[in-house]
């Protein structure tokens, strides 16, 4: 590969020199701004390089400085730009300012560039904004290739999908900050109690998991065969299979990963998928891990999809392929990982790719609880944090519990709080009763905006159908909201139904509100 050239100028033209090195004329598209650069014709001059091999020519270009040859090395690498239109976003400017230009997310910038339209304009910005990071504000390290250990580990960097900047910082480290937007690892949608989503409050409550698969509760199949696999597991002294856990959220997935680790006896690292956001973070975790360890992923298909690649080879070969330099001489270092077992959690299974989810050897997925089920978790967790709790209250929490141990749970600690202020610290059926009251909890587990939501649909619009948008306005609530977090127990409890004319409200949700029906919509049921 030419990576420089050295001569004099034999020739300039507007969009290309010639360069004599020793009796060879080399000829090398440039920008405008290299050709600012390059001096009179007979003068000295030297240019970096590259050459782009196409099937039916040779093309060297020329760049004043290592700099701008970085940055068409990355042009290049955006879908729809080639070696022309790259050249052409070169000429644009210096390319300081074009990278502070994509940093700044200035799509205008490149829209100015001939041949450069709006969705190529966007695509450059988007593909490049992290590689680049912020526009330097000192002079850019200069980066030449060879055998130099630091300069080719800040090309591994690279590969990884860290920018230059990144790359070639000298306060790298495991305590380093993490790159500023980034999606948080809890994306609770509201502090609603009766949510499954994890709120703020659970994470003062890890005691009430449960350490063994003996200690879990219900998801009786899940265990019978999870019991299997670990003893198998342990038996041959190998990792165990790689594993999927799916279902609803509150019903203990996170647990489970817990277990699995406790039962086997090894390291439990966990992360989120929104948590990942390049291959470089997944690389750190991995290559961290003690063999047999258990690497939990919460909320899997959250994963970007560009990293999902980067489990493949990790999950069946146990190997981690790393792309070093650019270009024509970039190479492919693997490196070799312990054995692990990778957990999967997910609420929403049918967003995970096909070649992903397949590559999990155990796939389970987990049921709402019954409330003889949910009435030995609220026992067990009361006998945790102390409480005095009657067998009547406890029915009563797991009546209202929507079939979700984090929901019941959470009222077990709101009736405990209310029970040591108003009434003599024992959890009865009367004061859950009146706890739940005061909470707006009815009998069948609904709160106000549940009932708010039915009582529109059937008094306002006659039991519907009616557009979410329409329903959203009348109950003055986010539409985004209403959709993922209060209709689908609606749906499944039997109030609700989602038509393709708009949501109706069901002969149960008459009931249930007091109300009598009206003769049409009787009819509809």
């Amino acid at each position: 590969m030419i990576a420089l050239v050295s001569g004099t100028v034999a020739l300039r033209r507007a969009d290309a020199v010639v360069v004599d090195c020793g009796g060879v004329g080399y000829r090398l598209a440039v920008s405008a701004e290299t050709l600012k650069r390059v001096p009179a014709v007979g003068k000295p001059v030297t240019l970096h390089s590259h050459l782009v091999v196409r099937d039916d020519a040779l093309t060297l270009y020329g760049f004043a400085t290592e700099e701008e040859r970085e940055l068409f090395l990355l042009l290049l690498g955006v879908q729809a730009v080639g070696p022309k239109v790259a050249l052409a976003v070169l000429s644009g400017g210096p390319p300081r300012a074009l990278v502070g230009a994509i940093a700044a997310g200035d799509a205008a910038r490149f829209q100015a560039v001939p041949g450069v339209g709006k969705r190529t304009a966007e695509r450059i910005i988007v593909e490049l904004r992290e590689k680049v990071g912020a526009a330097p504000a000192k002079d850019a390290i200069t980066v030449s290739r060879g055998d130099d250990p630091r300069l080719l580990a800040r090309d591994g960097l690279v590969g990884l999908g860290f920018s230059v900047q990144e790359a070639a910082a000298d306060d790298r480290g495991p305590d380093r900050p993490r790159a500023e937007g980034g999606a948080d690892v809890s994306d609770a949608v509201t502090a609603r109690i009766q949510t499954p989503d994890e709120l703020a409050e659970d994470e003062l409550d890890r005691s009430l998991r449960p350490r063994a698969l003996d200690e879990f509760v219900g998801q009786e199949s899940v265990k019978r065969q999870l019991a299997v696999a670990l003893e198998a597991a342990i038996a041959r002294d190998e990792a165990l299979d790689h594993l999927l856990l799916a279902g609803p959220p509150g019903l203990g997935k996170t647990s489970l990963a817990q277990i699995v680790a406790a039962e086997l006896g090894v390291p439990f690292v966990s992360t989120a998928g929104p948590a990942l956001e390049r291959k470089g973070d997944v690389a750190a975790f991995l290559t961290a891990l003690e063999p047999r360890s258990v690497f939990f992923v919460d909320e899997v298909h959250r994963l970007p999809r560009a990293l999902e690649e980067t489990f493949y080879p990790a999950m069946e070969d146990r190997r981690l392929p790393i792309t070093v330099g650019q270009g024509a001489g970039a190479r492919v270092v693997t490196l070799d990982l312990p054995p692990f077992t990778l957990i999967g959690a997910t609420t929403r299974a049918g967003l995970l790719t096909t070649p992903l989810r397949e590559r999990f050897g155990i796939q389970q997925r987990l049921e709402h609880y019954g409330p003889e089920e949910l009435a030995q978790i609220v026992h067990r967790s009361a006998r945790i944090l102390g409480a005095t709790l009657e067998e009547s209250g406890a029915v009563a929490i797991a009546e209202r519990s929507r079939g979700t141990p984090r929901v019941a749970n959470r009222l077990l600690k709101r009736l405990r709080d209310y029970a040591e202020v108003r009434a003599q610290g024992t959890i009865t059926s009367d004061v859950a009763g009146a706890a739940l009251q005061e909470l707006e909890i009815d009998a069948a587990g609904l709160d106000r905006l549940d009932r708010e939501i039915l009582k529109a649909i059937c008094v306002k619009f006659a039991g519907g159908p009616v557009g979410l948008s329409t329903l959203a306005v009348a109950v003055a609530e986010e539409a985004d909201t209403i959709e993922d977090v209060y209709e689908p127990y609606l749906v499944q409890t039997g109030l609700l139904q989602r038509t393709p004319r708009g949501r109706v409200a069901t002969q149960h949700a008459w009931a249930h509100l007091g109300l009598e029906p009206p003769d049409d919509a009787a009819r509809l049921f």
